[in-house]
């Protein structure tokens, strides 16, 4: 019986101790992608003999072309799924109509402006009694 008490604090522990591990890895991980691909168009660049900042500029078209691909064959998925559950009698052509403008024209809720028109974070908002959240105190 003893044992199960101390089990469950050591388990706690791991926990805590892999949350904080996988935060500090993630972290640091952004610095070592941008950096990895600026050394990928400094190599690249004396490679081909041109400026880096020709290589730049073609990597980040290349990218905006890409995505621009992706989201076009992202949008025609949408398009079939619902073009399928209207044909199946799931939704209304008029449901798949607002579903698919609410898709391609979100709301600032969901297009992720929400928080920069409202000051959320560090004293941002105030609760009941006028702490912040997290806080707990009045300031």
């Amino acid at each position: 019986m003893r044992k199960k008490w101390l089990i469950i604090p050591a388990l706690a522990a791991l926990l805590l101790t892999g949350a904080i591990a996988g935060t500090a890895f993630a972290q640091s991980e952004p610095d070592d992608d941008s950096s990895s691909v600026s050394r990928f168009v400094e190599i690249l660049a004396g490679k081909l003999g041109i400026d880096e900042d020709q290589v730049q500029t073609a990597v980040e078209e290349t990218k905006a072309e890409l995505q621009a691909e992706r989201k076009a064959a992202w949008e025609q998925q949408l398009r079939d799924k619902l073009a399928a559950m209207v044909e199946d009698g799931k939704i209304t052509q008029e449901q798949a109509d607002e579903y698919l403008d609410w898709y391609l024209n979100p709301p600032e809720l969901a297009s992720g402006d929400y928080g920069k028109k409202f000051s959320f974070g560090k004293r941002g908002h105030r609760g009941r009694y006028g702490a912040s959240w997290g806080h707990g105190r009045k300031s």
